[in-house]
């Protein structure tokens, strides 16, 4: 068993695969890193077979698999999770790669195994400071957001054992209803264990969101199972995982918190006639009750209910504007009905 095994669960993506494997297996070739690769094919019916057979030839510690259907993104993610063979798990997706020296500096930081997870800076967040910090998981996840930590998985070097246990646990199904998956399971199996962030950059997306990402994202709704993440996340303080409530900060995402965000979203799903469940609004409240900060809460939930109040007056207003569409179509129809005419006006004339 190497020291870092990266897996990488791949569908349909055969050039940017190519890309992403070659770039990792150069520098383990290039540095002497002991590390592996293991890929998973979701039944890509593009030319993904043959770029994996391809990679393979060139690089003898690639293994990989192909499912036999596409079983959906989650469950291919778990496959790697479970599968994988090293102390250390690097997840990778399949539209990333890892800046030079990368990943010989990971393997650095993985002399022993006290660590549950490494975090990877991503080169895109900056400014970054170059050290190495310590604390427990969901000390990170306070601190620098859950998202920014451990949601990006390019960013997650997860030791095996609790790579195994993520995907094990009974509520990694109840999990895979929200876009954040390994980040509640990885809170569920490791929240107090040790982590690291290297605060430097490491990897990054190959580009910006493209067409076909938004796309993706739109056929798997990614959009509304953000707003689910916060079920697990709650959940996990109604079972007593975690301890205490969280930080504010947990919730942030990128320049906003979530909570404004999901604000935003609901008001712009009524807007485009594609409202989305009252949940959306639960979940938002909910956020209040899950924070330490008081001030901020209030704030919340001020924010909330005026959106919603301000939400059932449009819904009003466009009652009523319904209502009276209906009451001039009738009326239109009344005037446009034809005339009596002046012989059954003033009868036959016998």
């Amino acid at each position: 068993m190497t020291k870092l095994c990266f897996a990488i669960p791949t569908w349909n993506r055969a050039q940017k695969l190519a890309q992403c494997v070659e770039n990792i297996g150069r520098q383990i070739a290039e540095d002497g890193v002991d590390a592996a690769i293991y890929i998973s094919d979701n039944a890509s019916d593009d030319d993904t077979p043959n770029v994996i057979a391809s990679l393979k030839k060139k690089y003898p510690f690639i293994s990989s698999v192909r499912q036999d259907e596409n079983v959906g993104t989650l469950a291919n993610v778990a496959h790697v999770l479970g599968h994988a063979d090293g102390d250390y798990i690097w997840m990778m997706g399949d539209d990333d790669l890892v800046l030079p020296g990368g990943v010989k500096l990971i393997e650095g930081q993985l002399d022993d195994d006290e660590f549950a997870v490494v975090h990877a800076g991503m080169g895109w967040f900056k400014p970054h400071s170059g050290n190495i910090y310590e604390s427990t998981v969901v000390g990170f996840a306070n601190k620098m957001g859950f998202n920014q930590f451990i949601g990006w998985i390019s960013s997650d070097i997860i030791r095996q054992d609790i790579a195994r246990k993520m995907v094990s646990i009974p509520e990694w199904a109840e999990y895979q209803n929200n876009a954040f998956p390994h980040v509640c399971a990885l809170l569920h199996v490791a929240a107090y264990e040790k982590a690291k962030v290297i605060d430097a950059p490491v990897a990054n997306p190959m580009e910006a969101q493209t067409e076909e990402d938004i796309k993706r994202w739109a056929d798997e709704n990614v959009g509304w199972k953000y707003v689910l993440t916060v079920d697990g996340l709650k959940s996990l303080q109604d079972n007593g995982i975690i301890k205490e409530k969280y930080k504010p900060s947990l919730f942030k995402y990128l320049q906003f918190y979530l909570w404004d965000r999901f604000v935003v979203n609901m008001i712009a799903q009524e807007l485009s006639g594609s409202p989305w469940p009252d949940k959306g609004w639960e979940n938002i409240l909910a956020m209040a009750d899950m924070i330490d900060d008081l001030d901020m809460s209030k704030r919340i939930r001020t924010t909330c209910q005026q959106a919603m109040a301000t939400i059932e007056q449009l819904r009003a207003a466009k009652a009523q504007v319904a209502r009276t569409q209906q009451s001039l179509a009738n009326l239109a129809n009344l005037v446009n009905q034809p005339v009596m005419s002046v012989a059954a006006f003033v009868g036959d004339g016998k």
